[in-house]
């Protein structure tokens, strides 16, 4: 399946370079849907800084990371198990 950000949650599960949201958006919760142990995930603004930076220590349904406020764009440069909720406001 492809990332989706036509809906609110936007739907991510392929990591990549793109910018997947240019542009000022704020987060107003962000959930990493059933990665495995030691999987990775990374998400930076537009700008190259960093949003999130972590690793799943267990295996376990969802990671919840609540409100992340404004970022100054979206790209998931890492995600190594599992797929994002992302839930917005423009």
């Amino acid at each position: 399946m492809a990332n989706n950000i036509s809906a609110n949650p936007w739907f991510i599960d392929t990591p990549s370079t793109t910018v997947i949201w240019t542009g000022k958006v704020y987060i107003k919760e962000l959930i990493w849907n059933k990665p495995t142990a030691g999987a990775t995930l990374i998400i930076l603004d537009q700008n190259g800084n960093t949003i999130i930076n972590t690793v799943a220590n267990a295996n376990d349904p969802m990671f919840a990371f609540g409100t992340l406020s404004w970022v100054n764009g979206f790209v998931v440069t890492t995600m190594s198990s599992g797929d994002l909720s992302v839930f917005i406001t423009k």
